[in-house]
């Protein structure tokens, strides 16, 4: 069949199916040789000196080609490999490091962060780490990798190019005196976008500072954070366009506190701000947000636990914008609330354990928000159950929950309702998963819109000695109530 393949000749049968497409033969491929890997794992051990390591790594060499009648004929030869190089000088505790160099890595979603052929080196020591002063060096080079970045009103790029980054961290650990760290981290890239022929890059800095001391049963901590980034974006649409540029910058600060209760009760309470500002083509946003948080937990039985707590943000366009700035990983995009928006909540809910296996659980929670020039309030109450027991030899897990929902703009009250299941059970040496949720009517950071959504998902995986193979796939909805077509899909497997 090989033979007539490659000669042109019609091929018969379910064959001719296959590639009869229209009544016509074509694109008749044959892939030969495919991958040929040969996995050469090596493990050694060095010691010169006071300097003692470890060091293990696997090579792989591979070929593909392929070729026809229709085709041009391709071939291509590959080497690649890990490596992970570990040890100490002198004394684990006075100096340790690791160094873990790759080279042309194609791993989805893997630590080399690449679909294409990714090399480069991971390098990290830490210092001193057995006395009062500890401290850490980390460092990446990486080649040919991926990534992505997102700016307000545009689909995140998919970058491909080069990337570095250098981070120090140091500690005082002295008994008696407050516990202080230091952070810096830095880093850059360029890179250009799959689809354009343009050039992009972006740099990065942080600077962090943390303290914590107890005194008189209270334990107490404060932060400090200082950070932004530049990026020349390219212009996928327009080209030989020039790029646009984005800047960024936030700071942050507060101190926290914490103190047991009676009744294994605990009370907690913080204080931050933060500072943010981006310029970015077609816009600017910048802002403060404070926020002002205290929670208080009791548990007087093995049964009976309740807690409550309360927030308050003097800056709810701004909280809005920090959160999907965090999601996205991009700037803080503007969200246009009005002046002077700002936003209350309380909370309390409680639990008791019904049966080993069955939780019931209630709440009750009042939100005040001020935006757009209107001033809003919502008040929900609600409880649920969660199950759980063994089925079928498997592991079955219920949670279902109502609350009824109020808002002071509407005469009418909204049932809210979520549920979850999930079933997980081994079949011999086979491990599988099931789950499925579903939510009506659930509260957003804003009072005046409700999302609904639903999901499933499973996986499937097994071992095999040292092998392991994994499969799994979801599928998510979601929807703003009172926004036609803003329903949104997203699959994976």
């Amino acid at each position: 069949m090989a033979a007539c393949l490659l000669a042109g000749a019609p091929p018969s049968g379910p064959i001719m199916e296959w590639v009869k497409v229209r009544g016509i033969y074509r694109n008749i491929v044959l892939v030969v040789g495919g991958t040929l890997l040969l996995a050469l794992p090596a493990v050694g051990q060095i010691k010169v000196g006071e300097v003692s390591s470890n060091m293990n790594g696997n090579i792989g060499a591979g070929y593909n080609g392929e070729y026809g009648n229709e085709i041009p004929s391709s071939h291509a030869m590959g080497v690649g490999g890990t490596a992970a190089l570990s040890g100490f000088y002198y004394n684990p505790n006075f100096l340790s490091f690791t160094i873990d160099p790759y080279l042309n890595q194609s791993r989805s979603n893997s630590d080399f962060q690449s679909i294409s052929n990714a090399s480069g080196v991971n390098a990290s020591t830490n210092i001193f780490s057995g006395s009062h002063f500890p401290g850490a060096i980390n460092y990446s080079k990486n080649f040919n990798s991926e990534g992505n970045y997102a700016i307000p009103g545009v689909a995140n790029y998919t970058t491909h190019g080069d990337s570095d980054s250098f981070g120090v961290t140091w500690g005082e650990l002295v008994p008696g005196l407050p516990t202080l760290s230091a952070a810096f981290l830095m880093g850059s890239s360029e890179y250009s976008i799959y689809g354009a022929n343009d050039m992009g890059n972006t740099s990065y800095h942080s600077f962090n500072l943390r303290s914590g001391y107890t005194l008189e049963g209270f334990n107490m901590g404060a932060f400090f954070s200082d950070g932004g980034g530049h990026a020349e974006i390219p212009q996928i649409l327009e080209s030989g366009a020039p790029p646009e540029n984005s800047n960024s910058s936030n700071r942050s600060y507060g101190f926290n506190v914490d103190h047991s209760l009676p009744f294994r009760g605990g009370l907690a309470g913080a204080i931050t701000r933060s500072d943010y500002s981006s310029d970015y083509a077609g816009g600017s946003n910048n802002g403060s947000v404070d926020l002002y948080t205290a929670t208080a937990q009791f548990q007087p039985t093995n049964k009976f636990h309740v807690s409550f707590s309360t927030n308050y943000s003097t800056n709810l366009a701004g909280t809005v914008s920090l959160a999907e700035a965090s999601a996205t990983g991009g700037v803080a995009p503007p969200v246009n609330l009005g002046s002077g928006s700002h936003a209350l909540e309380l909370s309390a809910g409680a639990g008791y354990a019904v049966m080993a296996n069955t939780q019931a659980l209630a709440f009750a929670d009042h939100r005040d928000q001020y935006y757009l020039g209107e001033s809003f309030a919502a008040d929900s109450y609600g409880g649920g159950l969660t199950y759980w027991r063994l089925v079928w030899g498997g592991g079955l897990n219920v949670a279902v929950n109502l609350s009824d929902n109020r808002v002071s703009t509407s005469n009418q009250s909204a049932l809210g309702l979520g549920a979850t299941v999930s079933y997980n059970r081994h079949f011999g040496e086979w491990a599988s998963s099931v789950n499925f949720g579903y939510a009506q009517n659930v509260q957003t950071i804003l009072i005046s819109y409700t999302t609904s959504n639903y999901n499933y998902g499973g996986s499937l995986r097994r071992h095999w000695k040292n092998y392991g193979w994994t499969g799994g796939f979801s599928m998510n909805s979601t929807l703003l109530t009172e926004v036609a077509g803003s329903s949104s899909n997203a699959k994976s497997f």
